[in-house]
Order: structure tokens, then sequence, then C-alpha cells
């Protein structure tokens, strides 16, 4: 009796090592996901932003609100953005919209904004043909200093389990939030 479990033991043992050794890659997850909430507080630590024009406009960008939009395979944020022009001597407050996609930078193991896209801004206090002068001025910055930004920065030891490289080969922007796909 004692034999015959011992014997199933050890079969059960070569059948688990056969599989283990012929390929270890079962056992790599195939997806990371980071919820609208992870999400938001890693692109939360990137901000106060603040630029400057010419010496004509100082533009402080902050609080960003994060949103999927999978029906478009983008997200949205929304930011405060605070406008002060020379010689005026009251801060204009805006909130300032933009749709971007993601993609991963294997070189800064990051997630990049790809494509940033302002969807509008909305000034308080400011006439139709002034916010849009600040639309061009705004849609000039974002493409200037948002493209490529990296929202959040892989760790070396978030891209390692089980002793296995893990390699992002595509993210997905779903309702349950950012989906990165693991290379098999």
């Amino acid at each position: 009796m004692w034999i015959k479990r011992w014997f199933n033991l050890i079969w059960a043992l070569v059948l688990l090592s056969g599989l283990v050794g012929c390929n270890a890659d079962f056992l790599k997850p195939s997806t990371v996901t980071f919820t609208p909430a992870e999400f938001q507080t890693a692109l939360a630590r990137k901000f106060p932003v603040q630029k400057q024009y010419f010496g004509l406009v100082d533009l402080t960008v902050s609080h960003p609100q994060v949103s999927m939009r999978p029906d478009i395979k983008h997200i949205a944020m929304q930011f405060d953005a605070d406008v002060a022009t020379f010689g005026a001597k009251q801060v204009l407050k805006s909130k300032l919209n933009i749709t971007t996609s993601l993609a991963y930078n294997a070189a800064t193991r990051s997630i990049v904004l790809q494509d940033p896209h302002l969807e509008n801004i909305d000034v308080d206090g400011m006439s139709n043909g002034q916010v849009k002068g600040l639309n061009q001025m705004a849609a000039l910055l974002i493409s200037e200093t948002l493209q490529g930004a990296s929202i959040y920065t892989f760790n070396p030891d978030d891209l390692h389990f089980a002793g296995m490289k893990l390699e992002p080969e595509s993210i997905e922007i779903t309702e349950r939030g950012v989906v990165i796909h693991i290379a098999k």
C-alpha cells in the first residue's frame, strides 16, 4: 500500500517537474491591471507642473482627475489650470480636459502618454476670443510637454515573477482600469 502511494507521489512530482521544465511560461501572469484609483494615484505624483511662455503667460496645471474611456481606447484627464498673464492682477482659474492613449517605453520601463489631445479648456472670466487664443497655446503646451511623459515607472522588481522577466507587450484601457498585457 505504501509503495503505491510512494509511486503516485513520485509520478506526480516527475510530471510536475516535466511541465515546469518544458514551459515555465505557464506560471507567468498574462496581465497586470492598474485600477482607476491606482492610476490616479500614480498620475497625481507628477503634478503640479508649472510652465512659463515667453515671459507673458504663467501656467500651473494641477489636480489631475482620471477616467477610463474604453470606447475610444483612451483615458480622459481633467486638470485645474491657473493662468497668469503679464500685467494682469488676477490669476484665471480654469479646467483643462485632454484625452490620450498610453504606450510602454521599454528603455525607461515606464507607461507614457501617447498622442495627448486637448478636448477643451474652460476659463472663468475670459471671453470666447481670449479662450480661443488660450486653446491654441494650451494645445501646443500639451503636445510639447505631455507627449511621451512618463505616468508610471516600473521598479526592476515589478517586472520579475518567480525568477522570470516580465515584458509588457501592449496596453489596453478598460472599465476596470489600465491593463498591461505581458509578452509570453
